[in-house]
């Protein structure tokens, strides 16, 4: 049994290239062919898990930026009381 690797490609809209290889050369062909698509597998991995912490760390920086300003509204919440009585003094009569 003989090991043959075929490619065929195109360069613009009119080339077409074709290669066969056919033993040892078929066989670097192979496993040169899987190691570069193992490198781009693993820079798409590297990738989407860069992305995936950075997403993540800045929805973390978010929350903790806005602990501040829930906790002063829930101050503020808890502690109003209503609507304050306009003094009879700031009526539109004076104006």
């Amino acid at each position: 049994m003989i090991l043959l690797y075929e490619i065929e490609y195109q360069l613009g809209k009119r080339v077409r290239v074709g290669r066969r290889y056919a033993g040892f050369r078929a066989m670097v062909a192979i496993l040169l062919d899987l190691a570069v698509g193992l490198a781009f597998g693993l820079v798409g991995l590297v990738i989407g898990l860069a992305r995936l912490v950075l997403g993540t760390a800045c929805r973390f920086t978010v929350v903790l930026l806005a602990l501040p300003f829930r906790a002063a509204r829930a101050v503020s919440d808890a502690c109003h009381r209503g609507a304050v009585a306009k003094p009879c003094w700031a009526g539109t009569e004076e104006l």
